[in-house]
This record gives C-alpha cells, structure tokens and sequence, in this order.
C-alpha cells in the first residue's frame, strides 16, 4: 500500500518542529489504543484478525503514524498462551521506513477523531521459525502496543491497548476431518497449512468437497484463491489457462466475502476479488466490488486507503498488465459517488444543483467542488487533478478527489489561514 503524501503548505521549520514536539508530548495522555475481534472462539490453528483503533480522547490535536502493519515495528503484540506468562507475538515479516516515508506517514487526530486497521496476525516467530500464533486448545490474552521512538515523527510515543481474550478449541468432528486434511498438505511442515504454494491447492480442495461445513472451509477457500491467483500471475501467464486461474480466484474470493460479510475478511476478500476481476480486464465488476469493499461499514480507514490505492491501479490499468492478458492495457476511468464516499469518511456533504457546487465539510476542512471542473477547492486552495462530472443530476468523482478528501480529513491543513481543528 503506497504511503500517503503530505500536505503541500509547510509552515516555517521553527514552527513545524515546535507543534510537533507540543503534539508528541500530549498525545500519550490522549491517545487511546484498542484491540477489537469479529470474534472471540476460534479453533487450533485458525486465521487469526483482529481491529486496532487509534482515538484522541483529548481536547487538542495529535500526531500519529499510520503504519499499524506489525510488520513495521510501530505496534506490536504481546500474547499469553494458556497457562503461560504474557510474551512477544513477533512479527514474522518486517518492514523498514525512510525518514522520508516516515514523514509522509505523519497523520493528525483531531479531538474525538479515531484511525482504524484491520489486521491479519495468524503467524509469529518463535525460535526462529514461523509458527501459528493460536497453535493450541485454551485461553490466550493478546494486547497491543503503539510505540514510537523518540528520533521519529511523533515520538515519543508508548500506547497500550486493551486486553483480548480468545478461546482457542480443538477441532471436533467435520472440523477435524478438515484439520486433518490440511495436515496432509505437502507444504503443511514448512509453511503451516496457511499458504499460497501451488503444492497446498489439492487439500484446500479436499476440505471445500468434503468438509464444507467446517469452520476451516473459509481459510481453504481463501489460500485456494490465493493459489488461483498466483497461478494466473505466474506458471501460466498470458495464457488462456490465466484466464481461468483467475476466474477461479475471483469466484473463490467472492464465496469468502459472501460467507464472511462485513469482517475484516470479508471485506478484504472482497477487495481481492476486485484485483481478480481487473487482472481479466473486467474493469466494471472490479469497480463496483472496490466500492464495495470502500463504502462497507466494516471498512476500516487501512482497508478504504488501500482501496483508492487500488481504483487508481485499475484506472492505469496496472492490475490487468500484471495479470499478462493485456500487456498493453491502459485501464478505465472510474467514476464514483461523491456523496456516499465523502459521507462514510465523515464529511456532511451538500449539493446545490443549481449551481452545480458541492459542498464538503468536517472538522477543520472544507472542499468545494463544481461538476465538470478538474480541480476541487480545499480550504481555500486548488487541489487536483480530479474528474468530476454529473450522474443522473448527482456529482461523480474520480478517486483522486477522494484520496484528497482522505489526505484533508487526516492531515495538516492543505492551505494556509486553515481552521484549527484543536
């Protein structure tokens, strides 16, 4: 997922690096960081998701970094297995940042203003060795910490979140069959049952014929999808098998999503099934499950982020490029509701049809924009380029004039003479 940008009017350096360090210095009293989950019974081994929310509980503005992948060292978990003491749930990939990417990954809460990120913490390292996180029957405790060194923006920063209980069951019955399946996947002892790897597909494939009532028929449907897709992208790209590796993908994400609904998987699934569609050049179906998977009132701001990062591949024709079925593509241009979207990311929103002027507003940020112009106003100042257009007597928009209500709506004002949102 690309980094976000920063605002494009800096204050003087002096200036800047003073309300940071005022900002940093507060924020630990007011930020406040919690651990959600769809659910809290799972069984051995199961993918494991869970939502962490950022939220000012204070009465001014503060500085946070988006990155909340566990991968980036920013937040971490600490895990109590049963009958165990609390330890580190190591993250087993990792991810490094510039001072550059830092920086553009500085957003601001205002007071009561909250950032959401659904994540996927199924595997950890333990003893070197990449293991399942949930690997036995019990209880675990699992909570979360924001930290921020001192060197970086934002910091100093500690946040503690609170405390997760899960319910860990073995598998009984049709789940043990299943259980007992994935086991006998040739890449089981090495990457645990949970992998892309061409060599797993035969026994994701047994579980969905023979188990399709267990609990662990939507982790096998959703790495079987991972494996169609794979396929599509490598043994057989640009070839009329792709094209239905990639149909395959598509279907399977789709059942996921359906199965799931609003989860952080289901929407997740439904993202992927996107991507599956745009790598075939089925640019409409791609457009409308992106939508989708944006305006769902699971969507948490990683997943809607994420979300017009992918429409503006789908516009470049990127993701059909990758697939291999069209070298040459150079995408579709999408047109997108402004009021749903600008609405789901808290603005309130209203249309003078006459004019032809809508109007956005949330706290500290106002956007103007006139149908058909290629430029919208934000806080007084010229932000673009956007396409914009009429829609049955409603304004559409591109998805760049969403990612610039995203950046306003999280970031320093993108004009001077800005309201103070503290």
């Amino acid at each position: 997922m690309k980094a976000l940008s920063l605002r494009s009017v800096w204050r003087p350096l002096a200036f800047w690096l003073c309300i940071l360090s005022l900002t940093s210095s507060r924020a630990a009293g007011q930020l406040l960081l919690e651990l959600s989950s769809p659910k809290d019974h799972c069984l051995r081994d199961e993918p494991l998701y869970v939502v962490a929310t950022l939220r000012n509980d204070g009465p001014s503005e503060c500085a946070f970094l988006r990155y909340l992948d566990p991968a980036s060292g920013i937040l971490s978990f600490e895990i109590a297995p049963p009958g165990e003491e609390p330890r580190a749930c190591k993250a087993w990939g990792s991810l490094s940042y510039t001072r550059q990417g830092l920086e553009q990954g500085l957003l601001y809460l205002g007071p009561g203003e909250q950032y959401r990120a659904a994540l996927e913490i199924t595997y950890e390292m333990r003893d070197r060795k990449r293991a399942l996180v949930l690997s036995r029957p019990g209880e675990y405790r699992l909570r979360a910490c924001y930290s921020i060194p001192e060197t970086w923006p934002a910091g100093p920063l500690t946040v503690w979140s609170n405390e997760l209980q899960i319910t860990v069951s073995a598998p009984e019955g049709i789940d043990a069959a299943a259980y007992e399946t994935l086991e006998l996947g040739a890449r089981t002892h090495v990457e645990g049952p949970w992998n892309a790897f061409s060599e797993q597909a035969e026994c994701y494939e047994a579980v969905l014929r023979n188990s399709s009532a267990s609990a662990y028929v939507v982790p096998a449907a959703f790495y079987l999808a991972q494996v169609r897709e794979s396929d599509g992208q490598e043994e057989l790209r640009g070839t009329s098998g792709a094209e239905t590796a990639f149909h395959a993908a598509a279907d399977l994400y789709r059942a996921v999503a359906e199965r799931e609904g609003e989860t952080p998987l289901g929407v997740y699934a439904t993202r992927l099934a996107a991507r599956a569609f745009a790598e075939l050049g089925d640019f409409a179906r791609a457009s409308d499950l992106l939508q989708q998977s944006f305006l769902s009132p699971a969507a948490t701001d990683w997943d809607r982020l994420e979300a017009l990062s992918w429409m503006g591949h789908v516009e470049s024709g990127e993701f059909e490029r990758s697939g291999g079925l069209n070298p040459g593509s150079t995408g579709a241009k999408l047109s997108l509701p402004l009021r749903a979207f600008a609405e789901v990311l808290g603005f309130a929103v209203q249309w003078d049809g006459e004019k032809g002027e809508a109007r956005m507003t949330a706290p500290g940020v106002e956007a103007v924009l006139h149908a058909g112009e290629d430029q919208m106003l934000v806080n007084g100042a010229p932000q673009g380029p956007i396409a914009s257009e009429l829609v049955s007597g409603q304004p559409h928009v591109s998805p760049s004039a969403i990612r610039i209500l995203f950046d306003a709506k999280f970031g320093r004002a993108l004009a001077d003479g800005a309201a103070d949102r503290s």
